[in-house]
């Protein structure tokens, strides 16, 4: 559960509401996106939704910095590689190649700086999941992808981001049409700064073609570690 809160939005085209993560059934997988600097709520995020969803899948983490306090729990109930693996992904394809989709498996990659044109992330994000495999990608800048990559994203959870150019990237890529046409492109980005303040995420759901702006509820994150 997210926190409702009593205010309205910043802005009134995107509206703010409780969370919600409606996955496509078990027999398939799914891609989420969790954008934002450091400090802007990510890893939290990136840890509930693996508590509340993923919890009984099978999850690879992808990181360089396996050895980092964030993933203490992560670490209890995840097999960690200290680098991006293509190979343990395309594993993960085989075994369900040959037992009729019978596993569910979850893909953690943290910030895969350099891999945005690497053929197995194409795979992984865009038909993998008609293999029950789902990816959760974490990163700091949306170049991290390709347009291929960016527009087969089931859910894209955009956080705080501490450059301008990496909001300007964001806006572009994903919400230009949401904010009025008298809008400067500056405008848009102004918004932007206002609606991710105090860890806000905006969520877009393009399987539901549903957009709404949300944040944790620190007391759900409690329960959800207890």
């Amino acid at each position: 559960m997210l926190a409702e809160e009593e205010h309205s939005a910043p802005s009134e085209h995107i509206p703010t509401r409780k969370f919600d993560l409606p996955l496509p059934d078990a027999r398939y997988g799914a891609s989420i996106l969790l954008l934002g600097s450091t400090r802007s709520g990510k890893t939290t995020l990136q840890n509930y939704i693996h508590k509340e969803y993923f919890d009984k899948v099978m999850t690879c983490v992808h990181t360089w910095s396996p050895q980092s306090g964030i993933y203490s729990e992560l670490k209890k109930r995840s097999v960690f590689m200290p680098d991006y693996r293509p190979d343990i992904i395309n594993e993960t394809y085989q075994i369900n190649k040959a037992c009729n989709n019978r596993y569910r498996f979850l893909h953690i990659v943290d910030d895969v700086v350099g891999k945005k044109n690497d053929p197995m992330l194409m795979r992984l994000l865009t038909i993998l999941r008609n293999s029950r495999i789902s990816a959760m990608i974490t990163g700091q800048e949306l170049s991290i992808f390709n347009a291929i990559c960016r527009s087969n994203i089931n859910f894209v959870f955009l956080g705080y981001l501490n450059s301008d150019m990496a909001i300007k990237k964001v806006v572009e890529a994903y919400l230009r049409t949401y904010f009025p046409k008298h809008y400067s492109v500056l405008d848009c980005m102004r918004e932007y700064k206002t609606m991710t303040a105090n860890k806000y995420f905006i969520l877009i759901d393009n399987i539901h073609g549903t957009i709404c702006r949300t944040k944790l509820d620190l007391d759900a994150v409690a329960r959800a570690r207890s």
